[in-house]
């Protein structure tokens, strides 16, 4: 083989390792998806927080339609279908019950988000999270959930994401609670 060829050859083979490098060797940037593991879990918490005409009268025929348009806002913002269509159905089954039973909200949030194994290819993610969030829970309606004690539950998340309109959704998931970590 001559020399000249022997030489473009080893060239061609650097910069082919020299890229295979740089590519193996980015790291991804989770900061996104953490956000809206961030945001949707405590949406979900939030979805039943009783505005304060229902914690002083009970009246839930006032305060049911716009708690589940509310929920179904709040959720568009961090889910797509099917995962937004699932989170929805609790939702409105979480709201419904309440009222129905003239029981009291909840609120919360997340104290906690360790996220890994992501992986991000275009407008396609996935990431697993171990998320610690916080809760207050109120037992009827007459009760403000602000002011009830707060508990804690550790779940694990299995997550697939789309990017529509320039930001990251949840389209599917999956979790359990953590060992140890739940009721």
């Amino acid at each position: 083989m001559p020399v000249g060829c022997r030489l473009a050859g080893r060239i061609v083979c650097t910069v082919g390792l020299s890229v295979l490098f740089v590519a193996c060797s980015q790291e991804v940037d989770s900061g996104p998806l953490a956000d809206v593991i961030r945001k949707a879990e405590t949406a979900q918490l939030n979805v039943t927080d009783p505005p304060a005409s229902y914690v002083r009268t009970g009246n839930a025929e006032v305060v049911r339609q716009p708690l589940l348009d509310g929920a179904q806002a709040s959720l568009a913002r961090y889910y797509a279908d099917p995962a937004l269509a699932q989170e929805v159905a609790v939702a409105r089954g979480g709201i419904n019950g309440m009222l129905d039973q003239k029981g009291g909200g909840r609120v919360g949030g997340v104290t906690s988000l360790e996220i890994s194994a992501v992986q991000i290819n275009a407008n396609h993610a996935s990431a697993r999270a171990r998320v610690t969030v916080w809760f207050k829970s109120a037992q009827s309606w007459w009760q403000d959930p602000h002011t009830r004690p707060s508990a804690n539950n550790i779940i694990d998340l299995d997550l697939h994401f789309v990017r529509r309109d320039g930001a990251w959704r949840i389209d599917q998931q999956s979790w359990q609670f953590a060992p140890g970590g739940g009721p």
